[in-house]
């Protein structure tokens, strides 16, 4: 079985504002639309298994960033494949590419659910459509877990909008992740770029709930854990780790060394 892959040009809508660089929730998007294209590719998309009453839903996921993401403009290239399935849990592993050079590497876990009842579909009948290549870019999967959480670093509450609703009418995982990064310091994305970040989902929520995001220092320099509730209910963990910004380049130039593109 040969790996899935698709490439993806980035928009400005796609980048930050001070430095027209992907963001890290954009590259999680097309990561997740790579694994949505495979999955249609096999008959096994969203739209395939909902006649069942069944979904597709993440339960955790992994991010390495290696390098400077790229900028408006130019191309990345994602790579997947299923590279564990057991009992009730399919993982996909994941490189990203620009100009053939690896910039992130990752996994996701995906579970398939009742629709209804909420209740882990076992994936057997799929499984000779899913086939498995060995090949584990951060190691064996193993179980989630956190540093140990310092300081209180901040709190916020965040109401539930319609822009963070997706097509399975609860709220979108990638929503989660910008709710976390408004925990960060006003101008810290500036001076800070985003190495490491772990995800593990744990409960749906849906329009109009109010959320509040607690982020904890730990014992790591830049290193958060972002605890995600709702009315005392954990809905996300969070893990992330920044290094600071080699790139000082100011806006300006920026948009200089575009017009000259």
């Amino acid at each position: 079985m040969s790996k899935f892959s698709n490439e993806y040009n980035i928009n400005v809508d796609n980048t930050y504002p001070f430095n027209y660089r992907l963001t890290p929730v954009a590259l999680s998007m097309f990561v997740q639309d790579t694994v949505a294209r495979f999955l249609t590719s096999k008959n096994l998309a969203s739209f395939h298994i909902i006649k069942d009453n069944l979904i597709w839903i993440i339960k955790e996921m992994n991010i390495d960033l290696i390098q400077d993401l790229p900028f408006w403009t130019e191309d990345i290239k994602i790579e997947i494949w299923v590279s564990e399935i057991s009992v009730l849990k399919v993982y996909t592993d994941y490189k990203v590419y620009h100009n053939d050079e690896l910039i992130a590497q990752g996994n996701i876990l995906w579970l398939i659910i009742d629709k209804n009842t909420k209740k882990t579909y076992r994936p057997d009948k799929f499984v000779d459509k899913l086939e498995q290549i060995d090949e584990l870019v951060l190691g064996p999967h193993t179980k989630f877990s956190l540093p140990e959480q310092k300081e209180k670093h901040v709190e916020i509450t965040y109401k539930i909008n319609q822009g963070d609703v997706d097509h399975n009418d609860h709220v979108n995982n990638r929503s989660y992740i910008r709710i976390a990064e408004l925990t960060a310091p006003q101008g810290f994305e500036q001076t800070h770029m985003l190495k490491k970040l772990k995800i593990k989902f744990n409960k749906e929520t849906f329009l109009d709930d109010i959320l509040t995001c607690t982020a904890y220092t730990t014992e790591t320099p830049n290193n958060f854990v972002h605890k995600i509730t709702k009315e005392n209910d954990s809905i996300c963990d969070i893990e992330t780790l920044w290094a600071e910004r080699t790139d000082n380049t100011t806006i300006a130039e920026c948009n200089l060394n575009l017009i000259k593109q």
